[in-house]
Formats: structure tokens, C-alpha cells, sequence
């Protein structure tokens, strides 16, 4: 082979690696640097402040002593409601209505403890169906334990739980994987390591397909309002492996 025929291959090598590290990346990455809500993964676009939350408390970016930069998603005074951010484009991403669907979910979560609003859980991210269901929803619950609620076409809502917490007013990485097709395809994850269920899961995919944009906090309403902050969010399309939500937990 001479080497003109040497060079161009080597250019459509080039050409083709970063498509395909970006098809593998986040869909949306939002580490809110410099007080920015850009989201970095490959839908691009601005998260912003949840239009149809009319409260008086806002997200809040503010650097640590550290100048980590992080969201604040502080609650009402008496924890009833609080902000939440809705991400671009998204309207039509991650509705999980496909058999083969998947998901991963991972950020920096630092909790502030229990509210006092009364559904236990306090929403990382949430897909909704309509203003009242959510067809899937990653959060917290007052004792520091994951949850994952999901709502399967034309049933109920059914959720599992982390045995294993995460303790209030420290870093913590967190993240889920779910697999439409697979009976054992939802995992949690705390600060990179696989963590049980209360219950073990059985399957429950594809989803009752949500057509309502994710949101990052509260539901759309404000209720069920996330006390705490966030950094290094991130969601995919694809379902990571252990050892890549290993990589994404450390400091």
C-alpha cells in the first residue's frame, strides 16, 4: 500500500472516532460550571428554570469553597414544594416506549435530609405522561435510599428501593441503569458501587411512553421538591457498564 492510499485511511479513521464516542455519550451532561445551565451531552441546548413552576424559590448555581460549581434546588421554607429545571429538547427523548429501550441516570448528589412534603421521594429526574403520571422516576426517599418508579403501559406504577443510603450533607455519586428487554435490568449504584434493591426486580419494560419534557427536580408543579444540590448530571440512552459508572464516581 503506498502511502497517499496510508494517509487517507488514516483520515477516515479520524473522521469516524469522535462519531462514534459521541453516539456512546450522554444525551445531556449539565455540570453547571461558571453558573451556566449548558447542557454539554449531544442534544446541546440550555436547561431552564421550569416554566409551569410559578413558586418564589428559583435554582440557584454557586461555586463551593472549592469552586465546584453545583445546582441548589432549595424547598419552601416548610418543604412543600420547590423549583426544578426542565431540560432542552427533550420532550421526545428517553420515553422508553420500545421494547429494546434503555437508560442510565448518574450525578453528584450532595442531600440535605427529609422534607416535609408527604410522598417519600424527592425527584432526580422524571419523565412525566401528562401533569398528574410520571412514566419513570429516579429519586430519593426521606431515608437517603435510591428509587426508581416506573409506570408500564396500561398497569400501575411499580418502584424499587435501595437497601443501602446515602448519608445527608455529603457528596455522594449516584446512578441507575435500566433495560426494557432484560428481567434483570434495573441497577442502582452509590459513589461506584452496585447496591440491592429491598425488592428484587423481575422486569417491567417497555414503559407507558411519556411525551412530556424530563424534568430535574420537583415535579412539574413544584411538589415533591428535591432538597439538596447537583453536579456532573448526566443521562444516556444506552445502559453503562459497572465499570464505566465506576469511572463516572470518581472525585
Amino acid at each position: 500500500m503506498n502511502h497517499t492510499k496510508i494517509a487517507v485511511l488514516s483520515l477516515l479513521a479520524a473522521a469516524i472516532v469522535p462519531a462514534i464516542a459521541d453516539e456512546s455519550g450522554p444525551l445531556y451532561r449539565l455540570d453547571f460550571t461558571d453558573g451556566s445551565f449548558a447542557n454539554t451531552g449531544s442534544v446541546g441546548g440550555e436547561a431552564e428554570q421550569n416554566p409551569a413552576y410559578k413558586g418564589p424559590t428559583t435554582v440557584q448555581i454557586e461555586p463551593d469553597d472549592k469552586n465546584i460549581w453545583s445546582a441548589k434546588f432549595d424547598p419552601y421554607p416548610n418543604g412543600s414544594r420547590g423549583p426544578s429545571l426542565e431540560l432542552p429538547d427533550s420532550s421526545g427523548q428517553l420515553r422508553l416506549g420500545g421494547a429494546d429501550d434503555t437508560l442510565t441516570v448518574a450525578a453528584w448528589v450532595k442531600w440535605n435530609g427529609p422534607d416535609q412534603h408527604p410522598d417519600d421521594k424527592q425527584p432526580i429526574v422524571w419523565k412525566g405522561i401528562d401533569d398528574t403520571y410520571a412514566s419513570w422516576i429516579f429519586s430519593l426517599n426521606t431515608a437517603g435510599s435510591l428509587r426508581f418508579d416506573w409506570k408500564k403501559a396500561g398497569t400501575g406504577g411499580s418502584q424499587r428501593i435501595t437497601e443501602e443510603t446515602i448519608s445527608a450533607g455529603e457528596w455522594h455519586h449516584v446512578a441507575m441503569v435500566w433495560k426494557n428487554a432484560d428481567p434483570g435490568g434495573l441497577a442502582f449504584y452509590i459513589d461506584g458501587n452496585p447496591v440491592k434493591a429491598t425488592v428484587p426486580y423481575t422486569g417491567g419494560g417497555p414503559l407507558e411512553s411519556g411525551d412530556k419534557p424530563i424534568i430535574i427536580g420537583a415535579n412539574p408543579n413544584g411538589h415533591m421538591p428535591l432538597n439538596g444540590s447537583l453536579r456532573g448530571l448526566q443521562l444516556f440512552n444506552r445502559a453503562l457498564e459497572p465499570e464505566e459508572i465506576a469511572e463516572l464516581a470518581k472525585p
